[in-house]
């Protein structure tokens, strides 16, 4: 913060005693020289921002002042502000869709899917606008096709054995007869356990060979879904589940913290995992077409996906039957039950990808 800085400067006899001459005096001006926060993000010449439809977080805001005073942030006017809010607690920065847009339904002022809005920075006594054009763009509805469960053995009830060749010894009709498990002249683009196909990918989303020591990611080849591969790291790690969007949380947004599914999310899109930043939390079908049902502890391929915890991963499904629960997957065995979105209860995550 700068200072207007008078130099008063007088001859005072009184002040004889104490020696002659001037006696410059520094007095401090009532009024004060703020300098105006700069904003990092959003920044540029151009100030907007695209975001999938289907999803509510914009982007996280930032500024910084020369005076070194804590910058705050409001949403302040632009023809759809109403559409718009920040965050609470951890996420006061954050600038979020209250409702997830459609892109085929545009409630934008302009009805062609570019929501204006003003941000406000402010340091001290001064503020700055920022007129932010948030660009919704579509997304395709893809029905995409199930995985097999991974099954390629039977059960022999003669024997009283699970793991018999699936032939006409054992009775018929079982899991293991059907579907891409069965299917022994299957055509995959990259490997995997039964007809699971999957590929590694680099840090950058590069494909690897299926020999590959090191990968950061997994494609699905089948699905399409890009999948996060946990490292040594973060395995162990634990999060709540927390979703502001009351379209899409199922009547309660869990627990705010600092370790919950959103901000590890966002966390793994600043990093640009794979070279993409479009990582969310799986829905409860997405996350168990890579349950290998025919493994347990953990319940998937462990020569793409290792590191797996044999515990409860969670998914974005919220659970009808109580809002105060949440859908998740149990990787000792694959089964899945309703989770409590409640503090003090944590899940593991694995985040997912659209893919191409």
């Amino acid at each position: 913060m700068n200072y207007k800085v008078l130099a008063l400067t007088f001859l005072a006899s009184s002040l004889a005693a104490c020696g002659s001459g001037n006696a410059p005096i520094a007095v401090t001006d009532a009024n004060v020289i703020d300098n105006l926060p700069v904003f990092t993000s959003p920044s540029g010449s151009t100030l907007s921002k695209d975001i999938a439809e289907n999803s509510t977080e914009v982007i996280t805001l930032a500024a910084t002042d020369a005076d070194g005073d804590a910058v705050t942030f409001a949403v302040n006017g632009g023809m759809d502000a109403a559409f718009f809010e920040l965050g609470t607690g951890a996420k006061l920065s954050t600038l979020s869709f209250k409702a997830a847009p459609d892109f085929e339904d545009p409630k934008d002022d302009g009805k062609d899917n570019s929501y204006l809005v003003n941000i406000t920075a402010t340091a001290g006594k001064a503020s700055v606008d920022a007129l932010l054009t948030v660009n919704v763009t579509d997304v395709a509805d893809l029905k995409r096709p199930l995985n097999d469960t991974g099954i390629t053995k039977c059960g022999d009830t003669a024997n009283g054995s699970n793991t018999a060749t699936c032939d006409g010894s054992v009775p018929q009709g079982q899991d293991g007869f059907y579907g891409r498990d069965a299917n022994t002249s299957l055509s995959k683009t990259g490997a995997g356990a039964a007809g699971f196909d999957f590929t590694k990918l680099d840090n950058t989303g590069a494909k690897l060979a299926a020999g590959a020591a090191s990968w950061n990611c997994v494609q699905d080849n089948h699905t399409g879904l890009v999948w996060e591969v946990k490292t040594a790291a973060n395995k162990n790690s634990t999060y709540t589940w927390y979703n502001p969007d009351n379209t899409t949380n199922g009547g309660n947004a869990g627990t705010d913290s600092t370790n919950d599914t959103i901000s590890y999310a966002q966390s793994v899109n600043a990093a640009g995992l794979c070279g993409s930043t479009d990582w969310r939390l799986p829905t409860k079908e997405e996350l168990r077409s890579i349950v290998d049902y025919y493994k347990s502890s953990p319940s998937i391929d462990t020569d793409y996906f290792p590191n797996t915890e044999n515990g409860f991963y969670w998914t974005s499904s919220p659970y009808a039957a109580s809002a105060e629960y949440a859908w998740a997957v149990y990787f000792y065995n694959g089964n899945d039950g309703a989770n409590s979105k409640l503090t003090g209860n944590t899940n593991s995550v694995r985040l997912v990808r659209a893919g191409q």
